[in-house]
């Protein structure tokens, strides 16, 4: 959950500033991967990033309003991720079973991979999109802010091998 809070808050201050608004770790670790966040269980009975934001509503200043309309947006991005999320499960073992079928069909094994990597892209575009429209929520006083809490934040951090 930490590490999606990291993400997402990162993601929102990047594309604050018109950068790249996403930082994702190794998707060859377990646990990690815009699948593996974007599929986490709720806590507290409050999904993944809801539960984040309600911490943040204080700390932003948000309005009542304001996360009625980001809590949206992540549950529609949230929607729209199911399929490829679903599609990202099983992973290296989709393939090696493709491999243990038939060991010389390379092509289909490179399908599979081609298949994995097109719904990590629809996530991640998916998640900008949905970024994009939450930052435009905010006033620009509430970004400012953001921004500086995300810079907090990182300090904070551990560097991550790249």
């Amino acid at each position: 959950m930490n590490r999606f809070l990291i993400v997402l808050t990162a993601s929102l201050s990047l594309a604050a500033i018109a950068a790249a608004p996403f930082v994702y770790g190794d998707p060859h670790r377990p646990g990690r991967g815009p699948g593996a966040r974007l599929g986490m269980p709720p806590r507290d009975g409050v999904p993944g990033p809801l539960a984040h934001l309600q911490r943040l509503r204080g700390e932003l200043g948000l309005s009542d309003d304001q996360v009625a309309q980001i809590s949206a947006i992540l549950r529609s991005a949230r929607e729209q991720n199911a399929p490829y999320r679903e599609q990202l499960r099983g992973g290296r073992a989709t393939v090696f079973e493709a491999l243990l079928a038939d060991p010389n069909d390379l092509a289909a094994a490179e399908a599979i991979l081609d298949r994995q990597a097109s719904a990590q892209r629809a996530i991640r575009a998916n998640m900008i999109a949905a970024t994009s429209r939450a930052l435009n929520i905010l006033t620009a006083d509430q970004r400012e802010t953001l921004s500086r809490l995300v810079a907090e934040r990182k300090t904070k951090m551990p560097k991550r091998r790249s």
